[in-house]
């Protein structure tokens, strides 16, 4: 990122990384392992390219629409936190 700040504490420092993404639309969700980002290295905000996004939310639309065969799934319990004990 050449002369941009991060706009969450305004650093000037960042590192290209992959990590996890979980996106979400209606209540339905998809994680997507090795995603590129560039991450703030004081905060840790992370900023995808918008190419990136666009190709993840088609892959969701394959998924869940065209119903294209997925190669894992995970159960993750959900909970309200005014119900916990």
């Amino acid at each position: 990122m050449n002369n941009k700040k991060c706009h969450f504490c305004g650093n000037i420092h960042f590192s290209e990384k992959t990590v996890q993404y979980v996106y979400q639309r209606n209540k339905r969700f998809m994680i997507i392992d090795s995603v590129p980002c560039e991450e703030c290295n004081y905060c840790g905000e992370r900023y995808y390219d918008g190419l990136v996004i666009e190709k993840i939310e088609n892959e969701f639309i394959n998924i869940y629409d065209n119903h294209k065969k997925i190669k894992n799934q995970v159960l993750v319990p959900v909970e309200s936190y005014l119900e916990l004990a």
